[in-house]
């Protein structure tokens, strides 16, 4: 086995530096996804349409992924059914705002902040399980365990159904006018 010259095995080390790059991203885009969630904001037709395109793709992929395990796929059609509701609730509870310079919308931040830290709670504790407590795990593997598929199929079909829900309120007033 190959070592560096501190004695360490070079794999620690590209995951030290993964980690050194990856962590300060996924805090800033986490900072801006909550900011998103309590915040007043316009709607707006080009974010609908990649978070349309973005969600759809990574539920197809990770449906994909497992598709080869049966009760993983199970979990994340569970979590998918639950976050469809979530959503349908999230919508029926935001503050819509058409105005002059546009439409504006807020997010309930209690059912998108609770989704919200579900989800990263969730995934984090499945990095930490990855990298640290069973180094040898393969993500493929150690994301399709315990609640991380439902976790994820609530997550994305939240985002997706709420997301639906803008962008056909926003064509309904467009329409309308």
């Amino acid at each position: 086995m190959t070592t560096v010259p501190g004695g360490e095995h070079p794999g620690h080390l590209l995951t030290i530096f993964t980690l050194l790059w990856l962590v300060p991203l996924l805090t800033w885009r986490l900072h801006a996804r909550w900011r998103r969630l309590t915040a007043r904001q316009r709607i707006s037709p080009r974010r609908t349409q990649i978070h349309l395109s973005l969600f759809t793709t990574l539920l197809a992929a990770l449906a994909w992924l497992w598709r080869a395990q049966p009760s993983v796929l199970l979990h994340l059609a569970g979590g998918a059914v639950l976050g469809l509701a979530l959503a349908w609730l999230s919508w029926r509870r935001t503050r819509l705002e058409p105005t002059r310079q546009g439409i504006f919308y807020q997010p309930d931040r209690w059912l998108g902040g609770s989704v919200f830290l579900f989800t990263v709670s969730q995934l984090g504790y499945r990095m930490l399980e990855t990298l640290w407590l069973s180094p040898g795990l393969p993500w493929a593997e150690a994301s399709a365990r315990g609640l991380t598929p439902a976790c994820l199929g609530l997550w994305l079909t939240h985002q997706l159904g709420y997301t639906l829900a803008l962008a056909h309120y926003r064509r309904q007033r467009l329409a309308a006018r």
